[in-house]
């Protein structure tokens, strides 16, 4: 195995034929010979530790940028200045002593395909972040355009929002919309109204379900009252969107 690495770094090379010494020599090496013999091995075992550390680094960059590519952290180039400055690949020693390529961001680009290819995920890395497919979805569910969409999304590009807005499902209200389309509807706003001022779709708006107001609110009252001298009670509740029976219940001072 020794010899078969020996042909690729002056390291292993070295390394190699001080292994295949101690072998040859150990079995009729007297005192002081086994001494130097063992020497020897150690020195050869340690150039042995130091490539396979460089090989380490090496390893650690590409698989840090494939990892971090498929969870959408940041672009690729980012991705591996990153991973060089903190796994070091390419110092003088790893390329003069063992021997190693430099890493450059086309090695590293090519690994990153190859995985992609496998692993099915985007070599664009910002495509696999899952955050940001959600936010375009739900803006995109929500009526905004692509230009919008890439105002709003930083730091998306109008190719990377038109990319992630395919294939969104279409997402239900959040607990605090429904609870915008309520309390706005105390207010005797309009559906059409709502879905205007909240950026929501009217259907969506529509079948939002309010628990049943127990009394009119403060601003309601007031407009009964001004209203009373021009309406009748049914006409006031079809014109503030509420029960008939609250506004007949209320009393104008």
């Amino acid at each position: 195995m020794a010899d078969g690495a020996a042909s690729s770094t002056p390291n292993l090379r070295e390394a190699s034929a001080s292994i295949a010494t101690f072998l040859q020599e150990i079995n009729s090496a007297g005192k002081q010979r086994t001494l130097q013999l063992q020497g020897i091995l150690v020195s050869g075992l340690e150039k042995v530790e130091f490539t396979l550390d460089c090989y380490l680094k090496k390893l650690m960059t590409a698989n840090y940028c494939v990892d971090y590519c498929k969870k959408g952290q940041y672009q690729l180039s980012t991705l591996y200045q990153r991973s060089v400055k903190l796994f070091t690949p390419n110092t003088n020693d790893c390329k003069s002593k063992a021997g190693l390529k430099y890493t450059t961001f086309k090695s590293i680009e090519d690994v990153v395909k190859k995985a992609a290819a496998k692993d099915k995920f985007n070599v664009e890395c910002v495509l696999n972040n899952k955050f940001y497919k959600e936010r375009v979805c739900r803006e995109k569910n929500n009526g905004l355009t692509t230009d919008q969409i890439v105002a709003a999304v930083k730091p998306l590009t109008k190719s990377q929002v038109e990319f992630l807005s395919k294939d969104c499902p279409d997402f239900p209200l959040t607990p605090k919309e429904k609870k915008q389309v309520c309390s706005l509807r105390n207010y005797s706003f309009s559906d059409v109204r709502i879905s205007r001022s909240l950026g929501l779709k009217l259907n969506k708006v529509k079948a939002v379900h309010c628990p049943e107001p127990k009394e009119l609110t403060s601003r309601q009252k007031v407009q009964v009252c001004r209203l009373r001298k021009y309406l009748s009670d049914e006409e006031i509740a079809k014109f503030l969107n509420v029960k008939q029976q609250l506004v007949k219940k209320h009393k104008c001072k």
